[in-house]
C-alpha cells in the first residue's frame, strides 16, 4: 500500500501565508518620494475622487480608515457637506503615498492602474476610485485696469431656465449688477449665506465671489460672454460665478473639481473654464488615456456627459517643441476635447486666430485633434481683442489670451441655446452635434492644420 508522508499542520499554514503574500505583492505598489514631477502641485495634499455615490459607499470608509491610521494629524477637506464625491486629504508627506492608499482598498478581486514609474495618480481597476496629486491651476494674467462699466442701451429679460457657470476668479458686481447674475433663492445648510455663487479658494468667505485680481480676469470673462447676448437676445441666461482662482489667478485641481460639482448641482447647462495645468504624465492604461480625475470631471461628474464645457486652449507655456502643440504639451482641461473619439466628448476648446482666420496666435496653443474653433482677433499684430462693450476700435485697451476667446464662444453658444442640446453631448459623436449648436462662419484650409476643420468665428458676428 502506498503511503504519503504527513506534513505538520503548522507548515501548511505557513506555506499558505507565504503564497498569499506573494499573490498580494503582485498588485501592491512600493511608495517612494516623488521626483521629477513637471507639473506644479501642492505638497502635503492628495485628491481622492469617487466616480459616483456607489463608489463612495464602497471605498470611502476604507480610504478614511487607512489615512487616519497611517498619517499623524491628517485632515479631510470636503467641497461641502452636500458635495462628497471628491475629497482633499492633507498630511505631511502624503503625496508620496498614493500607491499605498490605493493598495489599502484592494481586496484581491480588484487591481490598480497607475502612472509609472512615479505614482502621481492612479485608480482602482474598476475605475470607481481615483487618486491624484493636487495640481496647481492658473490663467494668463491680462491687465484689466482700463475696463469700463457697460452701458446697456437694450436690456433684455433674464432667462432663469439657462444657467451658464463661469469657473474663474469671481465677479465685480459693479460692472454687471444683479440683472444677469445667478442668485440663490434661499440660503441652505449646504451653502449658507449663498448669493451669487460659491468660493472654493481658501481666501475669503465661502459665499464671497468678489473678483480680487488686479487683472479683473473673472469680471472680463463675464463681460465677454454677456457682450454676445444683450443686443439681440430676447433673454439672457443667468451667469453663475464659481470662484476657483485666488487674487493671483491661481487655483488647484481640487477647487476646479469642486467648482464643477457645484455648477452641476445648481443646474448649469454650460460650464466656462479659462484655467488649467500642463500634465506630461503618460496615462495609456486609463480611460481615454487621460488623467483619471479629469476624466471624471467631464463624464460622470457632468451628469454623465450632458453638460457642455467650453474651455481655453491655453497660452503656450509647454516644454516640448514650440510648446504650443497640445498633442505634445497636454494642457487640461483643453485636451479633454478630442475630435478623434466617438464616445462622450462634451468639451469644446477654443484659441485665437488672426483677423482672416488663417493663423493661430503665436502665443496660444493649437491642435486639430483637441482645438475645435478659433475666435478671430480684432488686432492682427498681437492677436488681441478690444475690451468688451467698447464702441470704437483703437490700438488701446487691448486684451490677449485664449481665456477671452473661449468666453466669447461660450456667449455665442448661449445665444442660440436650446434645451434639447443637453442630450446631444451624451448620445452623439461630436462631429454630429458640434455644428448643430453653432454654425461655422468661416473655414480656412491654412488654419485646419492647427484647428479642427479650420473653423473660426468673428468676435461680434451675431451683433452685425
Amino acid at each position: 500500500m502506498k503511503t504519503f508522508s504527513k506534513i505538520p499542520g503548522v507548515l501548511i499554514l505557513m506555506l499558505f501565508i507565504m503564497l498569499s503574500a506573494c499573490e498580494k505583492n503582485q498588485t501592491e505598489i512600493k511608495d517612494q518620494p516623488l521626483k521629477n514631477v513637471k507639473t506644479p502641485y501642492v505638497k502635503g495634499e492628495v485628491i481622492v475622487a469617487y466616480k459616483n455615490k456607489d463608489a463612495k459607499d464602497k471605498y470611502g470608509k476604507l480610504v478614511a480608515n487607512h489615512l487616519n491610521e497611517n498619517f499623524e494629524n491628517v485632515e479631510l477637506v470636503k467641497c461641502s457637506d452636500c458635495l462628497e464625491l471628491t475629497e482633499l486629504w492633507r498630511a505631511d508627506g502624503i503625496e508620496d503615498h498614493i500607491g499605498s492608499i490605493l493598495n489599502s482598498v484592494i481586496d484581491g478581486s480588484n487591481d490598480i492602474v497607475r502612472t509609472t514609474p512615479t505614482v502621481v495618480a492612479g485608480t482602482t481597476g474598476d475605475g470607481d476610485l481615483a487618486i491624484s496629486l493636487n495640481y496647481i491651476t492658473e490663467v494668463f494674467d491680462s491687465d484689466g485696469a482700463k475696463l469700463k462699466k457697460p452701458d446697456y442701451s437694450n436690456t433684455p429679460k433674464s432667462n432663469d431656465n439657462l444657467v451658464v457657470a463661469i469657473l474663474d476668479s469671481g465677479i465685480d458686481t459693479e460692472f454687471i449688477g444683479d440683472t444677469y447674475l445667478w442668485q440663490s433663492a434661499a440660503s441652505s445648510s449646504c451653502f449658507p449665506s449663498e448669493i451669487f455663487g460659491w468660493n472654493f479658494t481658501e481666501n475669503g468667505e465661502s459665499f464671497d465671489v468678489s473678483d480680487n485680481t488686479s487683472s479683473m480676469h473673472g469680471t472680463i470673462v463675464n463681460l465677454y460672454i454677456l457682450e454676445q447676448l444683450v443686443v439681440h437676445a430676447e433673454s439672457v441666461p443667468r451667469l453663475l460665478n464659481v470662484k476657483v482662482l485666488n487674487e493671483k489667478n491661481q487655483g488647484s485641481l481640487f477647487s476646479l473639481v469642486c467648482g464643477v460639482h457645484y455648477a452641476v448641482n445648481k443646474g448649469a447647462s454650460i460650464i466656462n473654464t479659462s484655467l488649467g495645468f500642463y500634465d506630461y504624465e503618460v496615462y495609456d492604461n486609463f480611460p481615454q488615456k487621460k488623467h483619471p480625475v479629469m476624466h471624471y470631471l467631464h463624464t460622470s461628474y457632468a451628469n454623465d456627459g450632458s453638460v457642455l464645457f467650453v474651455t481655453a486652449a491655453g497660452n503656450g507655456k509647454g516644454k516640448f517643441d514650440d510648446g504650443r502643440n497640445l498633442e505634445k504639451n497636454p494642457f487640461y482641461p483643453a485636451v479633454l476635447s478630442d475630435n478623434f473619439l466617438s464616445k462622450i466628448n462634451n468639451v469644446l476648446t477654443v484659441t485665437t486666430s488672426d483677423g482672416l482666420g488663417n493663423e493661430v496666435s503665436d502665443r496660444q496653443n493649437y491642435s486639430p485633434r483637441h482645438v475645435d474653433a478659433a475666435i478671430r482677433s480684432d488686432f492682427d499684430g498681437d492677436f488681441s481683442f478690444q475690451f468688451p462693450f467698447q464702441e470704437n476700435l483703437s490700438n488701446q485697451d487691448r486684451l490677449v489670451g485664449s481665456s477671452f476667446s473661449n468666453a466669447i464662444l461660450t456667449g455665442k453658444i448661449a445665444y442660440g441655446w436650446k434645451p434639447e442640446f443637453r442630450n446631444l453631448f451624451r448620445d452623439d459623436a461630436k462631429a454630429n452635434w458640434v455644428r448643430a449648436i453653432l454654425q461655422a462662419d468661416n473655414r480656412s484650409e491654412q488654419l485646419a492644420n492647427k484647428v479642427n476643420e479650420g473653423v473660426s468665428y468673428s468676435r461680434l458676428n451675431n451683433r452685425q
